[in-house]
C-alpha cells in the first residue's frame, strides 16, 4: 500500500512521479511499458504490482523526488521487506560506483524547506506525457489494457 501524504499538491507531484519512474524502469529493464524488473528480487512483474520505492529511507523533499534514489520496486520488497535496504544500496553502489553514490547520500541529507511541489507535478506530468507518447500510449488506461 502507497504511503499516505499530508499534503494534497505533495500527493500529486507523488503520484506524477511515481508513475514516471515505474515506466520509466520498466522500459529501461524489459522495453515494455507495463512489465518491469524489481530493482531488489529482479523478478518481473507487471506495472501495476510496482511501486516507486526510495534506496534510503525517509520521506523528506530531498530523497523523496530523486531520480537516482528511486526505482521500480515490488510491492513485497517495498513493503514488507521494508525497502530491502542493504540489497538496494548495493545495487545503487554497482549503478553509481562507491564514490558518486556516497555523495547521493550526503546530498540526500539536505534539507530543502519549500518545494514547489505545483512545479514538481507539471515537471514529471510532462515527463510522464512524453515517454508514453513515445511508446505509444495517450493514457495509463491504455498502457494499462495492453
Amino acid at each position: 500500500m502507497a504511503k499516505k501524504l499530508q499534503n494534497p499538491e505533495k500527493a500529486k507531484a507523488w503520484a506524477k512521479f511515481s508513475r514516471y519512474i515505474r515506466i520509466r524502469d520498466c522500459l529501461k529493464t524489459t522495453k515494455f511499458a507495463f512489465l518491469g524488473v524489481c530493482v531488489t528480487c529482479d523478478r518481473q512483474f507487471h506495472i501495476l504490482y510496482l511501486q516507486a520505492g526510495h534506496c534510503l529511507p525517509g520521506r523528506s523533499n530531498a530523497k523523496l523526488f530523486d531520480e537516482k534514489l528511486v526505482n521500480a520496486q515490488c510491492r513485497y520488497c517495498n513493503e514488507v521487506k521494508n525497502g530491502d535496504i542493504k540489497k538496494y544500496k548495493r545495487r545503487m553502489i554497482d549503478r553509481y560506483g562507491r564514490k558518486k553514490f556516497e555523495q547521493i547520500e550526503i546530498d540526500a541529507k539536505k534539507v530543502i524547506p519549500y518545494m514547489d511541489y505545483e512545479k514538481t507535478a507539471k515537471t514529471y506530468h510532462d515527463k510522464y506525457t512524453k515517454i508514453m507518447r513515445k511508446h505509444g500510449f495517450g493514457t495509463w488506461s491504455e498502457l494499462l489494457r495492453s
